[in-house]
């Protein structure tokens, strides 16, 4: 007997991500480093990176399933954290 193909659930995702900073300069570099990897995205994933002084927000939308959602956000931490600590060794 031939077994059927399980179907994937479609799942949405959004999630709204903070970052506080100490200085609006240091978010904006944080903007600017980060916002060109949300260019030229896969279709049913958009990433939108503002700034609000201190604040750095950044909403994704991914309808690509749990797995890429996952992914993309862990991506997108990862990439935030390296420029935070690139930031710290250029002050030091």
């Amino acid at each position: 007997m031939k077994e059927r193909a399980k179907a994937t659930p479609k799942v949405s995702v959004f999630a709204v991500l903070e970052f506080h900073y100490e200085k609006a300069e240091d978010a904006e570099i944080v903007v600017k480093t980060v916002s060109p990897d949300n260019l030229n995205l896969p279709k049913g994933l958009s990433i939108c990176t503002a700034l609000h002084g201190k604040l750095v927000k950044v909403e994704v939308v991914n309808r690509r399933g749990i797995a890429s959602a996952r992914a993309t956000l862990d991506d997108l931490i990862s990439s935030i954290q390296l420029a935070e600590a690139t930031l710290q060794a250029v002050k030091t």
